[in-house]
């Protein structure tokens, strides 16, 4: 996966929780829950560990996820992930 496709994936991993006032574990089950029910699933899984590993996110992913901070959402993926990793 390049970089234009990771970005691209987390983008759209992340815009369901775009307009959240805080990022809770609800919106991390939510949001595990509809990628586990994805085609795409491996797709979304490899974004976020490529994100994870990398600590960051691409710069415009952080563009079109504000007003989130950059460690918050990376701890949405972080839990996103465990849930992923225990089923979905």
């Amino acid at each position: 996966m390049d970089a234009n496709e990771v970005r691209g994936t987390l983008n759209a991993v992340l815009y369901g929780v775009v307009f959240s006032p805080e990022l809770t574990d609800d919106d991390a089950g939510r949001v595990a829950a509809s990628l586990a029910r994805d085609d795409r699933r491996d797709r979304y899984r490899e974004a976020i560990a490529v994100a994870l590993r990398a600590g960051h996110l691409p710069p415009e992913t952080l563009e079109v996820s504000r007003p989130h901070p950059e460690a918050a959402l990376l701890d949405l993926l972080s839990r996103v992930a465990a849930r992923l990793d225990a089923g979905g």
